[in-house]
């Protein structure tokens, strides 16, 4: 019995092997039929995709050359062109936003960088120079201006853009400039005995137009520390806001929800009464969930955070969502670049004398809206800085004097234009989409 028993398991055996390679090779020849399938589909969209997208480029410089030569000239928008020439196609590029579009065809499209010797046609009624050779040009600037109206301006970055901020909603507020002399000084934080005593000093100068978010426990606590600011004239219709935002490490965090800003609150004196709505790093959550939903909503956004760790600025992928985010809420980008360290050779990170702008500073200058060139920075003398990065007045009035000039462009300007290329956008972005799911198949 034995004998015949294993037998009958070894012709079992010998009848189930060839069923079993039988199997296998059959399933590797559907398996390779397909792979070759799909390897041909997606060379055929490439193909395709490459087809469409020279036809788009042909378009997109047919339109900029119709553009050029229509009676949306230059002329018309003098002051916004500070950083950019108007003499090639790429300032109406670097103006349309439609990041999309120029990132993909970034090889066909040039862009001069845009330093402090750069020169427009037209600068009249501009008060900060177009060229700047040295220091005493700087002092020549004109800061006496009228206080503007109907702007809405939203500042992200750190504590030189909250700086900024504050000398150009004192200027609002006063119809004058911070004095340097004075003590304690409102762009001097080390001033001040602590930061709350900080938050409650600046607030009360711009008593009753500013609402402060603010608190920063002693012995930076930073995950604790928060500083998001409102002012609010609504007899002149100005508001102008400054969201706190310290690189990478450090979340966007507000206690208020964006119904509220303009209401009025008291400070924030305890760590317990931290209670924040909304806390994220994601720079597009934070434009869209956020800023883009502030009433009145910021026509203009100002945005760096280079002083501190940012490598989500340095990824191309971060810089797609913010100029998205932005364009999807109907706000115009500004990229400030960053200013001079008071020792530019004491950090791994800095630049040199001879790049004034960081590489990837000039892809967001390139690609956002409107780029407020802080390049001139290193014309200041060393005495006019208060630490290794922030400086005395008036430095940070010129700061404002030339933002004010670039953003005298008006919004239906870049409307117009972003309109003329919004529907060439999307095709292309549909067409790439439709490559992706093709490839996302395949694997």
């Amino acid at each position: 019995m034995p004998a015949s028993k294993n037998k009958h398991n070894k012709t079992m055996q010998n009848n189930l092997f060839p069923s079993v390679n039988r199997a296998l090779i059959l399933l590797l020849v559907i398996w390779f039929w397909t792979f070759i399938s799909l390897t041909r589909r997606v060379h055929l969209e490439e193909r395709d995709l490459e087809t469409y997208q020279e036809r788009i480029k042909n378009q997109f410089q047919k339109i900029v050359e119709e553009t050029k030569s229509s009676s949306y000239s230059a002329s018309s928008h003098k002051n916004a062109a500070v950083a950019t020439h108007w003499n090639d196609k790429t300032s109406l590029i670097q103006l349309s936003g439609v990041s999309n579009v120029i990132e993909r065809y970034d090889d066909q499209w040039t862009w001069t960088n845009p330093l402090i010797n750069t020169t427009i046609d037209d600068t009249s009624g501009q008060s900060f120079p177009p060229t700047l050779t040295s220091f005493q040009d700087l002092l020549k600037i004109n800061t006496n201006i009228p206080i503007p109206e109907n702007l809405h301006i939203a500042f992200a970055g750190d504590s030189l853009t909250r700086y900024q901020y504050i000398s150009l909603v004192y200027y609002m507020r006063h119809g004058r400039w911070i004095d340097p002399k004075e003590i304690p000084n409102m762009t001097q934080e080390k001033q001040h005995a602590t930061w709350h005593n900080f938050y409650k000093f600046t607030k009360n100068k711009l008593h009753p137009n500013e609402q402060c978010d603010c608190f920063r426990p002693e012995g930076h606590k930073m995950p604790l520390m928060n500083e998001n600011r409102f002012y609010w004239d609504p007899i002149r219709n100005n508001s102008i806001s400054f969201f706190q935002k310290f690189g990478h490490k450090f979340p966007f965090k507000s206690n208020w929800n964006y119904t509220d800003v303009n209401k009025p609150h008291e400070l924030l004196t305890r760590e317990d009464q931290v209670n924040p709505t909304i806390e994220t790093n994601e720079w597009n959550e934070f434009i869209s969930k956020f800023v883009a939903n502030l009433n009145p909503k910021p026509t203009f956004f100002v945005y760096n955070e280079g002083i501190h760790p940012h490598r989500d600025f340095m990824n191309k992928k971060t810089m797609r969502q913010i100029l998205r985010a932005l364009r999807e809420s109907g706000m115009i980008g500004v990229y400030k670049t960053t200013t001079k360290y008071k020792y530019h050779n004491i950090t791994n990170n800095r630049i040199d004398e001879t790049n004034l702008i960081r590489d990837y500073e000039m892809d967001f200058c390139k690609k956002s809206d409107l780029c407020a060139d802080s390049s001139w920075s290193w014309k200041v003398p060393l005495d006019y800085y208060s630490d290794y990065a922030h400086f005395h007045e008036p430095v940070y009035s010129w700061m404002n004097v030339q933002l004010l000039d670039l953003l005298k462009v008006k919004k239906t300007d870049f409307n117009l234009i972003r309109q003329r290329y919004h529907h060439m956008e999307a095709q292309v972005d549909l067409s790439f989409a439709s490559l992706n799911k093709v490839i996302v198949k395949k694997l």
